[in-house]
């Protein structure tokens, strides 16, 4: 086993292999984990390995990786540490640990032996075999209701709520631009057009009016921009 070789890599692909896992997992930072669990027990005599620890520290590090190993495991781990214990305080001479590991490798080699891999595909292929006498009456279904017109397809777009929320931003600012512009141009027109009327500043007093709602607006719009800048 890569455990007494020593490797801790080996080991890890061990892992995934047994268990199942993502697709993205992170087998380096998978062997750094392990190689912190499995390096305090390199260094200890077989005789003093606690086995049952081992495999609880060891479906831990797999848990947090996402790898879920088969339910044998997890129970075996804590079967050992319960038994180890027990014999321990019965026997203190007694080496469980070397009883457990021919238990552990037979365990591994079950698990990815030939006969196991058959077992499984097997299953894979009963699965198929349903699947494919299910397929004519879901074929059949589906014609039936493409011609009948009540064939409904649902699609769900994500991450366009963003960009129709920019849209909107940028026509309402559009809008704003057109005002001040149309306020400029007309208050012009006004200011040369309207002669002999009430005047403030020296302006027609529309013609200003029509200045300060133009000013108001673009000062609105600067700072919209501005903080819309800031949000990104």
């Amino acid at each position: 086993m890569a455990f007494e070789e020593q490797d801790t890599r080996q080991f890890a692909d061990e892992i995934v292999d047994l268990g199942i896992a993502r697709e993205d997992v992170d087998i380096r930072r998978l062997t750094q984990d392990l190689g912190k669990v499995l390096r305090v027990y390199y260094d200890m005599p077989a005789r003093s390995v606690n086995f049952g620890a081992l495999l609880t520290r060891v479906l831990a590090v797999s848990a947090d990786h996402k790898i879920r190993l088969p339910a044998n495991f997890a129970m075996l781990g804590k079967v050992f540490a319960n038994v180890d214990g027990i014999c321990s305080r019965l026997d203190p001479d007694f080496n469980f640990t070397e009883i457990a590991r021919n238990y552990v490798g037979k365990a591994v080699k079950r698990e990815l032996s030939t006969e196991g891999t058959i077992n499984d595909l097997y299953r894979a292929l009963a699965s198929l075999r349903h699947l494919l006498l299910e397929l004519p009456e879901l074929l059949d279904r589906l014609i039936r209701k493409a011609v009948e017109g009540t064939l409904r397809i649902e699609f769900k777009h994500h991450g366009l709520e963003e960009v129709s929320g920019n849209i909107r931003a940028s026509a309402n600012r559009i809008s704003i631009a057109l005002i001040v512009a149309a306020s400029i141009i007309g208050s012009s027109v006004v200011a040369t057009q309207s002669k002999g009327s009430a005047t403030m500043f020296g302006l027609p007093t529309l013609g200003l009016l029509g200045y300060l709602v133009a000013m108001f607006f673009g000062i609105w719009l600067i700072v919209s921009i501005i903080r819309s800048g800031r949000h990104r």
